[in-house]
């Protein structure tokens, strides 16, 4: 399983653009996801094509930031169910949920309003979660195509032919 993997390096140096719409076909085109994290690490991903350094990388502190945001405004804002099952919740979720009483944030609060000393021990916790199951999970459904990562290190390095793709078509 792909969501174990510690160290992840990319399969194929260099993808058409046929590739890499068929690989990403395949990922939306999927229908056994119960939970919404690889859509959401996408979509951080996407919101940080323009962060990265020379080399194409990003740190988990960046991603983390915009997929904590995220998660933070569609279960606690929005009070949206993370889970393809409504009896249960998924673990970002209940982190959410804890942090939001602990702090005692209204549901009204969207990230952007929460103190930055709020917002960076978010960032922590869902970093956690994402590190451990979604970073290794995407980068399996996207056939080790997408980026290469170190769990250890904490970084993302996007394969360049899909930094151009997700530019080109964001």
């Amino acid at each position: 399983m792909s969501f174990n993997l510690k160290v992840g390096e990319i399969k194929k140096a260099y993808l058409t653009e046929q590739e890499i719409w068929k690989i990403i076909n395949q990922f939306f085109a999927n229908d056994h996801f119960t939970t919404t994290y690889k859509y959401g690490l996408m979509k951080a991903l996407i919101e940080n094509l323009y962060n990265v350094d020379n080399r194409l990388v990003l740190t988990f502190d960046q991603v983390y930031f915009s997929f904590a945001k995220i998660y933070w405004n569609l279960v606690i804002h929005h009070d949206l169910n993370q889970l393809n099952t409504h009896n249960r919740q998924a673990g970002i979720q209940k982190e959410l949920k804890e942090f939001q009483l602990m702090h005692g944030v209204p549901n009204k609060v969207v990230f952007d309003r929460l103190p930055s000393n709020l917002q960076l021990q978010l960032v922590e916790r869902t970093k956690k979660v994402g590190a451990r199951y979604v970073v290794g999970a995407l980068y399996g459904d996207m056939e080790g195509s997408i980026y290469e990562f170190d769990k250890r290190t904490e970084y993302i390095k996007f394969n360049s032919s899909m930094y151009i793709f997700l530019q080109k078509y964001r």
